[in-house]
């Protein structure tokens, strides 16, 4: 299965350190395409794994939960042979890029946690994908989603862009995956669980359409470093990509 995961890469593969993107619900590694490219990101490696069921890369024979996608990147992860592992997670990446963190600490130098689910109220597709029994999800709801998303898409280059890798996803692995994503949101202990994670964290933003007050407060209780990217929603890093490198080049500055 290790050999089936659809890999893109950037920068420069001698560099000593290595970011490892994990993409969010219904997503692909699409969405950092442009990012590993930026001019000022060239002096890291960058890999760019679609999960298994994601965009390119095939599902697996029994659908992984999110403790379970952990489980298989620290695999695959351990298969790439890198050393200085810095994990970049956006929406439900930031939730699996925790898991991994909190299973194998050893395995990673820094998180960055970009728009990762802290509360219920971030849980915007994953709410409305389980708002329908499983059986309907498959007969109507994902059709119904993915056309409202194609719609405002019309508005939203990031909608445009996830249209393309939520089309393409497994609808088996984006009800289970909603499923836990609600599970975990409800329980409010992202932000706790970050803040015990012995490397050094940060959570990037959109603002005002990203992660909202409410979950931003158990952060800031927590101690998280917090980045906010103005003008920019859930997909900051496409919204305002240049704000965004910013913010992450002074945080991998300062590890």
């Amino acid at each position: 299965m290790l050999n089936c995961v659809f890999t893109r890469e950037g920068g420069d593969s001698n560099a000593e350190d290595t970011i490892i993107y994990i993409h969010g619900l219904g997503e692909s590694g699409l969405c950092f395409e442009n990012l590993i490219k930026h001019p000022a990101l060239q002096v890291y490696h960058h890999l760019v794994p679609d999960l298994p069921g994601y965009g390119k890369s095939r599902k697996s024979a029994k659908t992984m939960d999110l403790h379970q996608e952990a489980d298989f990147l620290f695999h695959w992860i351990t298969s790439q042979k890198k050393k200085n592992i810095i994990l970049a997670g956006h929406s439900m990446g930031g939730v699996v890029g925790l898991f991994l963190c909190c299973k194998y600490p050893e395995l990673i130098k820094a998180f960055i946690n970009i728009e990762g689910n802290i509360s219920i109220h971030d849980c915007g597709f994953s709410s409305r994908v389980v708002g329908y029994t499983e059986d309907e999800f498959y007969k109507t709801g994902y059709r119904v989603i993915s056309d409202s998303i194609y719609v405002d898409g019309a508005r939203s280059k990031s909608l445009r862009d996830y249209y393309v890798s939520f089309r393409i996803c497994d609808p088996a692995t984006l009800y289970q995956n909603s499923l836990n994503l609600v599970e975990f949101s409800n329980t409010e202990k992202g932000a706790e669980q970050l803040s015990r994670l012995p490397i050094p964290v940060t959570y990037i933003l959109g603002s005002p359409d990203g992660t909202g007050e409410y979950s931003q407060k158990f952060l800031k209780e927590a101690g998280i470093d917090i980045k906010i990217i103005h003008h920019a929603g859930h997909w900051p890093f496409i919204d305002q990509e240049e704000e965004f490198v910013k913010a992450m080049l002074s945080f991998l500055k300062e590890i």
